[in-house]
């Protein structure tokens, strides 16, 4: 099944969220991005992080997924959503996306290679 991609907006409780939030929203916050980095890891997530946004930051995440089904049900586990402090998800299905490709597999480093594999690669080339 083709893979689509999947805007996604995480609304926070208020505007002023990233310069006022509380001690438990922090929290929740923290346990949202380690439950969004598991997605990362499997490439099911793109990008996320926060966009500072001058009329009030908010969060995003792109999605490669099979279905706006398949983001819905990622999103509604999220612990922002499930922790009932007002966050909320908007999700935008993208017309089409251009995705920069990981070297790894390339005998040349290209964009995106990680500075430790460069380094080790020059060394062995030295060596």
């Amino acid at each position: 099944m083709e893979k689509k991609y999947f805007l996604a907006k995480l609304i926070p409780p208020r505007p002023s969220f990233t310069t006022d939030m509380t001690a438990e929203e922090r929290q929740v916050i923290m346990e949202h991005g380690a439950y969004l980095r598991n997605y990362v890891e499997a490439g099911t997530v793109i990008v996320m992080g926060p966009v500072l946004d001058p009329a009030g930051s908010w969060g995003l995440a792109v999605f490669e997924a099979s279905s706006e089904d398949e983001v819905l049900s990622i999103t509604a586990r999220d612990p922002t959503v499930l922790s009932g402090l007002g966050f909320r998800w908007e999700i935008y299905p993208m017309a089409q996306a251009v995705v920069r490709t990981w070297c790894r597999q390339s005998r040349t480093p290209g964009p995106g290679t990680p500075t430790r594999t460069l380094r080790r690669r020059r060394s062995l080339r030295k060596g």
